[in-house]
């Protein structure tokens, strides 16, 4: 086994051993009743709602918690299952970005800030959107960067981009389901590629920067259609 495997199996580990040691010990708290009391709606058949209203916000949070619930009963550690899980994923899925974009000394830094993170640590061990939410915006972050670059590459159709595209695409959604915020991967990408054809331009690669202008131009233009739309705005 690689030193560098050994120390991630390590670093999870812990990561893990942080994230659920006594998740059940606190009692729920602020945010969390939300999703806890729409669960529980849910499961009695009631739909999604709260004392005195409907709650639909972050709809795939509150059917965790109630899968969760359903599983192994209504509990505090039962409600922070879906967090600590995603909390787990975002660990590995940092490893394996930073593995796979620098190598393996970045992908155990990675790990390491992510694993020892008092931030991520609480939000792994809270019955809230935020730790899926942490997870799908790194995957789409990922997937997008591949399927702009692919292997350092620059812009240009195959059917492996395709997939990242897609991928991309659904972990998007998903984030954006959870909180708008996730939106702004948009505007990032759309920065990135205005930056790397103004680069490449004035190093003198013309035609290297052609395609990454053509792809700020095309989300320049996607995102002028999508602010149209009342719901996006709203959002």
């Amino acid at each position: 086994m690689r030193l560098h495997v050994g120390l991630a199996v390590v670093l999870l580990a812990l990561g893990v051993f942080l994230r659920a040691a006594n998740l059940g010990a606190p009692a729920f708290c602020c945010d969390e009743f939300y999703d806890v009391f729409a669960a529980r709606s849910w499961l009695a058949g009631e739909g999604l709602r709260v004392p005195g209203r409907e709650y639909t916000r972050a709809r795939l949070n509150t059917y965790l918690t109630a899968g969760a619930f359903a599983l192994l009963g209504e509990s505090e550690g039962a409600a922070r299952v879906p967090a600590l899980l995603f909390g787990v994923g975002t660990m590995a899925l940092a490893y394996a970005v930073g593995l796979a974009l620098f190598g393996p000394v970045a992908g155990v830094v990675a790990l390491t800030l992510v694993a020892l993170s008092a931030d991520a640590v609480d939000v792994s061990r809270f019955a809230r959107l935020y730790s899926p939410l942490t997870f799908f915006s790194l995957l789409a972050a990922f997937a997008t960067y591949r399927a702009v670059e692919g292997r350092d590459e620059g812009p240009r159709p195959t059917a492996a981009r395709g997939r990242w595209l897609a991928l991309a695409a659904a972990a998007g959604l998903l984030a954006t389901h959870l909180h708008p915020i996730a939106l702004a991967l948009g505007p990032a990408v759309l920065a990135y590629a205005t930056l790397r054809s103004a680069a490449l331009a004035v190093g003198g690669r013309r035609a290297a920067a052609r395609p990454y202008a053509w792809l700020a131009l095309a989300l320049a233009v996607a995102a002028a259609a999508a602010l149209l739309l009342p719901a996006v705005r709203g959002r």
